[in-house]
């Protein structure tokens, strides 16, 4: 991806996250944010998640990254985590959803094709937070 299409890709996910995910944050309670956090570490979830991020890191460690990428990608995850915990005070919560949307930065830069992945983005657009099983898509990620 051309460094222009980074900061475009950047800035069209943090849109997305502040049009689609900040609202419904505002709407969970305690127990609705334990029962977030209780689906998204159930196996079917996890184990998921961590094999596209691994996938995506090995794609990432032949890369010659560059320092716009670095600072992006940096930039996206601290902005989300910084929003995401004002609205809900949980680090844990703040931290799923800033390395969701860093995971799906990554699969755009790198070219990662992952159903999985298209479809963690799906549940950001109708407005959800990802959560237990998950079934891959291939409705692509689009900017």
């Amino acid at each position: 991806m051309k460094i222009e299409s980074i900061e475009l890709a950047y800035v069209k996910i943090l849109d997305v996250f502040k049009d689609k995910t900040i609202n419904y944050l505002k709407t969970l309670d305690a127990a609705q944010i334990d029962e977030v956090l209780s689906n998204r570490d159930c196996e079917a979830f996890s184990t998921q998640w961590t094999r596209a991020y691994s996938e995506v890191d090995k794609v990432k460690q032949k890369e010659n990254l560059t320092e716009i990428y670095r600072k992006q990608g940096a930039k996206l995850r601290r902005a989300i985590f910084l929003e995401v915990y004002n609205i809900t005070l949980s680090g844990i919560m703040a931290s799923y959803i800033s390395d969701d949307f860093g995971l799906i930065l990554d699969s755009l830069v790198f070219d990662y094709k992952d159903g999985w992945i298209n479809s963690l983005w799906s549940q950001y657009i109708r407005r959800k937070i990802p959560q237990g099983k998950l079934m891959p898509t291939d409705i692509t990620i689009e900017l």
